[in-house]
């Protein structure tokens, strides 16, 4: 989900909890240009991204500077989806990016979602708790084309769709442009600049990951040479190889963790557009009426008794609705305080849960929630029958654990 790494207090986040805030990535491009293109060219971008040897989540556009021309096409693919994202653009997007960038790296969530820039701009997860089940904002979840004025907007979820219309061309203009849910392999959103566009930079904002998630490109008049498709294509492949590297060394060490408290999701202060999506360590042993605790790193989910099938936090209905999965979303037999489930945290107090105990029978699911310090989430419980559990985080894919009691 939103990915909030930043601050002079933080340490690397791999097997201990620590503090993080807000960040996103350092912004690069190729360098190289070419001949001003003699026809339409589309330019593609990727979103997230899959390691060859761990399991993470990247929250980046990847490049997250490139430029194009009118006529051209932008075509924003997810590979690999291993968190939802959306694809927007409009003039409150640049409001909103511009505030993001004032505001600086070391930024807090409150400070960056209380500004009225990011107030315009609809979350698909709701930030507070509804009095009635939560569920997605239609605005953010689904595909919304405004030529000026402001997205339906509720901070308690349910804010309804935009009106239908069909996809037009981007001219700089509009005042919200976004592509809707983005939440499976292989899915994609083409954005056809229009011929008219004026010459200039556009921000891009995703409306799940919010300021974390941010890129920026510029569209020069016909005439001026800039970089090829597929050097902007290469250009952001250097840049999800270099965060891979970089992150591999936390994967590494969140891998070779031993005893029983575990870390569920690990980071590293200086990649902001990153996390290491995996229990670590991943294989728990401890006697009948041991304890096992998680220390949790941004948003995640602890759930017994569940399967792989059970994994995502939204489902799209026929009519292209999208919802929050009550599986992901809903505690299930354990306490956990309401304040776990509003963004940004209400209180800077750290929540320490007790699930009680676990003999194996039924679900335990804290559901998805926010460990953003400093209100950083933990979890302890018993285990009373000896067995071997399988658990799972129900927001991230191939994010699962085990739990031996002998």
């Amino acid at each position: 989900m939103r990915r909030f790494l930043t601050g002079p207090a933080v340490l690397v986040l791999v097997i201990t909890m620590s503090a993080t805030a807000c960040g996103k990535s350092k912004k690069s491009s190729s360098t190289a240009t070419t001949a001003g293109a003699k026809g339409a060219q589309t330019f593609n971008i990727q979103l997230d991204g899959k390691s060859a040897s761990y399991n993470g989540a990247f929250t980046a556009f990847f490049p997250n500077t490139f430029s194009a021309h009118p006529g051209d096409t932008l075509d924003f693919a997810v590979p690999r989806a291993n968190e939802p994202h959306t694809v927007a653009l409009g003039t409150l997007v640049d409001a909103g990016v511009n505030k993001v960038d004032a505001l600086g790296p070391t930024a807090s969530p409150v400070d960056q979602e209380t500004s009225k820039e990011l107030l315009n701009l609809p979350d698909v997860f709701p930030h507070n708790l509804p009095k009635g089940p939560p569920d997605a904002n239609q605005s953010a979840g689904q595909p919304c084309y405004l030529a000026t004025g402001v997205p339906p907007l509720s901070l308690t979820g349910s804010a309804p769709a935009c009106p239908k219309v069909t996809q037009p061309d981007f001219d700089g203009t509009q005042s919200f442009y976004n592509s809707g849910l983005l939440m499976n392999d292989g899915d994609s959103f083409k954005v056809k600049l229009s011929p008219n566009i004026k010459a200039g930079t556009y921000k891009l904002m995703c409306m799940i990951h919010r300021g974390a998630m941010t890129a920026s490109f510029t569209v020069a008049p016909a005439s001026q040479s800039i970089p090829s498709p597929a050097e902007v294509t290469t250009a952001g492949k250097k840049q999800f190889d270099d965060i891979d590297a970089q992150l591999k060394t936390t994967a590494d060490q969140a891998a070779a963790a031993t005893g029983t408290t575990v870390s569920a999701g690990s980071a590293d202060q200086k990649i902001f557009n990153a996390v290491v999506a995996q229990f670590g360590p991943k294989e728990v042993t401890v006697p009948v009426g041991g304890t096992v605790t998680w220390n949790m790193i941004l948003f995640h989910s602890i759930s017994f008794g569940y399967t792989p099938a059970d994994v995502g936090v939204f489902t799209k209905s026929a009519d292209g609705s999208i919802h929050l999965a009550p599986k992901a979303g809903a505690p299930s037999n354990i306490n956990v305080p309401d304040r776990a489930f509003i963004f940004p945290p209400p209180s800077p107090d750290p929540i320490n849960i007790d699930a009680g105990s676990y003999d194996g029978t039924g679900t335990k699911s804290t559901g998805v929630v926010g460990s953003l310090p400093p209100a950083v989430i933990s979890m302890k419980m018993k285990f009373t029958k000896a067995g071997t559990y399988t658990y799972e985080c129900l927001f991230h894919r191939d994010m699962t654990g085990t739990v031996k009691v002998t």
